[in-house]
């Protein structure tokens, strides 16, 4: 994980790639808005996100946190947590944060109604030891929610910067492997 634990050390280039996301958007809603309501909150779930980044899925829907809920937060980067809870300021006491490796979850068996997972499986090594430890987490009839980019993610800006510099090869600037 050495690439990418530099690439991830901190939130820098994260909040990048969410700022061309957010310019370039044609959806009028932002992703993380439309991702939180399609999680089913409970009033008291326990939530648990794996590769939260920088918490901006949480500090973009503040408003909608239920005050019962327990939620623990948890990157394979010391940096970002430390970045989600400068992200999250004043409201970051609400939540849990632990450095945790998704293939190796920390909490036993049957704790958590929610698991997310938003757009990090694709940097799991083994993504079914991640699936089996989720599985174990999770309560009877919990709920896992998981996001990633789709085949044809930033196309245009690929076709672009090949017409551009036809000599650059961009499927390894922003196409990822989601075997």
């Amino acid at each position: 994980m050495g690439q990418i634990a530099e690439q991830y050390k901190d939130s820098r280039n994260f909040v990048a790639r969410i700022e061309l996301n957010r310019k370039f958007r044609t959806n009028p809603q932002p992703f993380t808005a439309w991702l939180f309501n399609e999680i089913d909150f409970h009033e008291t779930s326990r939530i648990l996100e794996l590769g939260c980044g920088n918490a901006i899925l949480w500090r973009t829907n503040q408003d909608k946190i239920g005050p019962n809920q327990s939620i623990v937060l948890t990157d394979f980067s010391e940096g970002m947590l430390e970045d989600a809870k400068k992200v999250l300021g004043d409201m970051k006491d609400k939540f849990e944060y632990q450095v945790m490796d998704a293939q190796n979850i920390t909490y036993p068996e049957n704790s958590f109604n929610i698991v997310i997972a938003n757009l990090m499986l694709y940097h799991v090594p083994d993504r079914n030891k991640a699936f089996t430890e989720i599985t174990r987490v999770l309560i009877d009839n919990g709920s896992f929610y998981a996001s990633t980019f789709g085949k044809n993610n930033m196309k245009e800006l690929n076709k672009i910067i090949q017409d551009i510099y036809p000599r650059l090869n961009t499927s390894k600037l922003f196409q990822m492997n989601l075997d």
